[in-house]
């Protein structure tokens, strides 16, 4: 990333991704980092490592839910059953966590949209 602005909010992104917090005290690391989650099933869900890339399939179409998804919504979805929904739905948090995941994905190919269940 060019800028101090930029590297700066993929910074915060990270340290969100790593915060714990919800009734649950739980990370989104908690699940998607190899040395945690990532790579198991969780209540019949697979949990993808995010230094494998997770956003390349959004926009996504959620057949269970007849919907176009972003990443936005699927992170806020991830949170709720956790009992860790701390955000409103236009937080810049969610902008700078959307940065940190992506920067994943740079180079890789597009998969959209996906399709999941």
């Amino acid at each position: 990333l060019a800028s101090p602005e930029a590297r700066a909010a993929l910074a915060r992104g990270q340290a969100t991704f790593s915060r714990r917090v919800g009734q649950r005290n739980h990370s989104c690391a908690d699940c998607h980092t190899p040395d945690r989650g990532a790579g198991k099933f969780l209540g019949g869900r697979w949990l993808v490592d995010s230094s494998e890339g997770m956003t390349r399939h959004f926009p996504t179409w959620r057949t269970s839910q007849n919907q176009m998804w972003d990443l936005r919504k699927r992170m806020q979805w991830c949170m709720v059953p956790l009992g860790m929904n701390m955000l409103a739905a236009d937080a810049i948090e969610y902008a700078e966590l959307e940065l940190y995941l992506t920067s994943f994905d740079q180079g890789k190919p597009l998969s959209v949209p996906g399709i999941r269940h």
